[in-house]
């Protein structure tokens, strides 16, 4: 009985303090695009744009 009491008396999950967002939102530099983005080497190209500019950046292309 007096733990049926507890459950009803308890206050709703109700959130005090409202969520934070999660930042700033990786996106490529060119085109704006987040999904394949490579940042490693603080690249940050999407897949298609690293694409385009690997072999001005210097990366080179290996068969």
């Amino acid at each position: 009985m007096m733990q049926r009491e507890i459950i009803q008396k308890q206050k709703p999950l109700n959130r005090t303090k409202p969520r934070k967002g999660k930042g700033k939102e990786k996106a490529c530099r060119r085109c704006g695009n987040s999904k394949g983005l490579i940042s490693k080497y603080r690249i940050g190209l999407c897949r298609r744009c690293f694409k385009d500019f690997a072999l001005q950046i210097g990366f080179q292309k290996y068969d």
